[in-house]
């Protein structure tokens, strides 16, 4: 793209063919060489044609909110695959702990998680500061009776890793957010 805008800038008219247009055309035939010679027969023929099809060259605007979403796709793959990896964790150091959030990902249970990296340390906070800890990030929707059960089943031990994932779930949700302001912007 870099050498399309200089030689715009500089005055020539361009058109720009898709490769793929090219590359299926080359393809027809029984053997796909491929070579320049043969790629520029093919080109000469495309601009031979009654209507070439050429490709739109998207304007800086367009072509910053297309990185930007693709940016935004890209966290939010990764942070489906970090959910997953956190629900086999879970799974496998502490099955009970589904069993007191309806939605695990859910800021309460993900702010109790960022703070606490085993289940020995839920069995051993103050169920006041539990209580207020998940009183605060559900707003208002979990209480004491929540904490003391959560705090009674926390029997195994979380590995370190959740800690960290869940601390990598939130940044990836701050970015795509950030992401998503800076699109709307544009």
């Amino acid at each position: 793209m870099i050498l399309y805008h200089c030689l715009v800038d500089a005055g020539f008219q361009l058109r720009l063919i898709n490769p793929l247009v090219t590359a299926a055309r080359r393809n027809v035939g029984i053997r796909g060489t491929k070579t320049d010679s043969v790629d520029a027969e093919l080109i000469a023929n495309i601009l031979r044609e009654a209507d070439p099809k050429f490709s739109a060259v998207p304007d800086d605007e367009t072509r910053q909110l297309r990185n930007l979403m693709r940016l935004r796709y890209e966290c939010s793959q990764t942070f489906v695959a970090e959910k997953h990896r956190l629900n086999s964790l879970l799974d496998l150091v502490f099955p009970e702990y589904t069993d007191h959030f309806s939605n695990i990902f859910g800021a309460a249970s993900r702010e109790l998680l960022s703070q606490f990296s085993t289940a020995k340390e839920i069995g051993k906070i103050d169920i006041r500061k539990l209580t207020s800890i998940l009183k605060k990030a559900s707003n208002g929707h979990l209480g004491r009776d929540h904490a003391q059960r959560l705090k009674t089943s926390a029997k195994n031990s979380f590995a370190l890793e959740i800690r960290f994932l869940v601390q990598r779930m939130n940044l990836l949700m701050e970015q795509m957010e950030a992401l998503e302001k800076q699109a709307k912007n544009i």
